[in-house]
């Protein structure tokens, strides 16, 4: 019995901890993303604002 309990604590422990990486590693995933997002609106504002610094 006792050997029972100590199996699904066990499993229990296993799973919040394969849970706790699951979500921290889809959290720096977006990290990344939503970086790389702002990093490509920033430089299509620079794109649209070109023209009107190279106006001669």
């Amino acid at each position: 019995m006792e050997l029972l309990i100590t199996m699904i604590y066990t499993i229990l422990g296993l799973a919040a901890l394969s849970l706790i990486a699951t979500v921290t590693a889809i959290y720096f995933s977006n990290k990344k993303i939503n970086e790389r997002i702002e990093i490509a609106k920033r430089r299509d504002a620079r794109m649209e604002h070109q023209n009107s610094y190279v106006s001669i």
